[in-house]
């Protein structure tokens, strides 16, 4: 596909003129946006490693924006939200990415919704997606052994790994006013490698790097595209990051390895079994991303059970690892009818202030709090892949976006 997008000669001379672009005549600092494109009526459709992983609130634009087109009972209306109001749609498309649709015949865009026009196209009810009705095509069962077609009534919630889901998303590509995000711009995750000294420096001096991921299906990929053998094909997140930090640092890509030893429905208990941890420590990684909760939340563990095993895992890796840098992952939200979010809550919060604020070179990435953020003007079906708690391809990148904002400093 054919690449997009650079600043304009324009831009870059007025940039200049104004102490190197740090601010607009609207006083805006944009060296907080240095993906900000001046003239969004030249831009065409991209879907390239930078759309893919830099973070979209590093500039105006959102690559394939993922929205549930729904219908709610009583409604004749089919819809949902956008986290922001398109200045300019540039591209709607299926889940596939290959079919592309039309504004004002297939759907039209009213503010931050866009309505779908086109009822042959693929959409959800009210009653689907809690489990009173079964679309055509798929399978109502107590358990799930057909990926492509079978549906499991959590009891008010549907939970799948067809395309159920995902099937009845479009994804939208489209440009925003910056002022719309800079009044909220203190919930995007920032650059924090400062408190990663380690792998900062090997990160700057090009020394080769291994990351091991351990944690939950989340981590492990599972409702990727890629792993569910469908299109648009897609990595896992932390796939995608590996690749993110060979691009930003112009690293050769085998100079950058991953073993992910994550596996689904794991709990973190499972995580600080001596297995485990030896299997961590035996890999030797530099970089290690740990990430639990929501089988914990699902199993209804206390605060201190799930801390205690964290912070089990945590200590005894950097023991036998000094020069090891730890993320610590809290989840993306999963779905609210089945989760309680005022525990999740509980479990990041005594991680962060007995554990990370008290250890060099751990940070916390709190996925759950931002990604409670950026839902406000969104339901939680249009970032899920299964319905209850697997993050999409959207949601997905959302991950990367984070990780990449915290270990690049964007800012120029």
């Amino acid at each position: 596909m054919k690449r997009i997008f650079k600043f304009s000669c324009l831009l870059l001379s007025a940039m200049a003129l104004m102490g190197c672009g740090r601010e607009t005549e609207k006083g805006i600092d944009m060296s907080k946006y240095p993906n900000y494109v001046e003239n969004t009526n030249e831009l065409s459709y991209s879907f390239d490693a930078k759309e893919i992983q830099d973070p979209f609130w590093k500039g105006n634009v959102i690559y394939n924006e993922s929205v549930l087109m729904y219908q709610d009972e009583g409604s004749e209306e089919i819809s949902g939200n956008l986290m922001y109001k398109p200045t300019k749609i540039i591209s709607v498309r299926d889940y596939t990415l290959k079919t592309e649709y039309k504004e004002n015949e297939d759907y039209k865009v009213e503010g931050n919704k866009i309505i779908l026009l086109n009822k042959k196209l693929n959409y959800r009810t009210k009653q689907q997606v809690v489990g009173g009705e079964v679309p055509e095509g798929f399978k109502l069962v107590p358990s799930i052994s057909n990926l492509n077609t079978d549906i499991v009534n959590m009891g008010g919630c549907v939970y799948t790994e067809s395309s159920f889901y995902y099937g009845a998303q479009l994804w939208v590509t489209y440009s925003y006013d910056i002022n719309d995000i800079e009044k909220e711009y203190d919930i995007f995750p920032k650059y924090n490698l400062d408190k990663l000294p380690k792998i900062k420096a090997k990160l700057e001096n090009k020394e080769p790097i291994k990351i091991v991921g351990l944690g939950d299906s989340v981590l492990e990929g599972c409702s990727s595209s890629k792993l569910m053998k469908h299109e648009p094909f897609l990595d896992n997140f932390i796939e995608l990051t590996r690749q993110g930090l060979v691009r930003l640092y112009d690293y050769n890509d085998k100079d950058i390895v991953l073993d992910n030893q994550s596996v689904g429905g794991k709990m973190s208990s499972w995580g600080a079994q001596d297995t485990q941890v030896n299997n961590v420590i035996k890999a030797q990684p530099d970089l290690f991303f740990l990430h639990f909760g929501i089988n914990d939340l699902g199993d209804k563990r206390s605060t201190m059970s799930f801390y205690e095993d964290i912070e089990s895992i945590v200590l005894r890796v950097k023991a036998d690892l000094p020069d090891c840098s730890i993320v610590i992952m809290s989840p993306f939200n999963p779905q609210p009818d089945l989760y309680d979010y005022e525990k999740m809550r509980d479990y990041f919060s005594i991680v962060k202030d007995e554990l990370v604020d008290t250890q060099d070179d751990v940070i916390l990435l709190d996925m759950f709090k931002f990604s409670n953020e950026i839902s406000k003007n969104k339901k939680y079906l249009d970032m899920s892949a299964n319905g209850i708690n697997h993050v999409n391809d959207f949601a997905s990148r959302v991950y990367v976006n984070s990780i990449l904002s915290t270990f690049y400093k964007y800012e120029k």
